[in-house]
């Protein structure tokens, strides 16, 4: 199961009971189990990424319907949750996305890497800051191809003297 670090903490779903996440910071070694906002069905349509050094959850089940929800973990003492909901343009809700991937990029914009029908693949936008979306489209890939998964690493340079 994919998991998130964001400042030195581990975030990964588990099923503990019921659907959880749980945490791994690396420097005390704690563990912590953190409740979710309700009782989850099937991960298959929920992922963690990190949003502005927050964790947050895509749940896409209701994508086909026009939205998703992106849920928010605040850092306060309850670790409550915040639900954002996210209009999805007419033109992509037409029937269930296969989703390839999900990242933040290092511009804030959500990425989801989506298999279209006939094989190709695109990249659509959500810019988190704007709330506006565009698509990429990625070319050159050998027909056929099956993309599993893309992953994004970013990195921040301080610079010296």
């Amino acid at each position: 199961m994919p998991s998130v670090c964001i400042s030195g903490v581990i975030y990964q779903f588990a099923i503990i009971d019921d659907l959880s996440i749980v945490t791994f910071d690396v420097k005390s070694e704690k563990i912590e189990i953190i409740a979710l906002w309700i009782a989850l069905e099937l991960v298959y349509y929920y992922r963690l990424i990190e949003v502005k050094g927050k964790l947050r959850v895509i749940d896409y089940r209701k994508w086909v319907s026009g939205y998703f929800d992106l849920w928010i973990l605040e850092k306060t003492p309850k670790r409550e949750w915040e639900r954002q909901i996210i209009g999805v343009p007419s033109i992509w809700k037409t029937r269930e996305p296969r989703f390839a991937s999900f990242f933040m990029d290092r511009h804030g914009e959500i990425v989801f890497v989506v298999n279209l029908s006939r094989g190709d693949l695109c990249c659509l936008c959500y810019d988190v800051t704007r709330k506006s979306w565009r698509v990429l489209k990625i070319k050159g890939l050998p027909k056929g191809s099956n993309i599993n998964g893309i992953y994004c690493y970013v990195e921040s340079l301080v610079p010296f003297g």
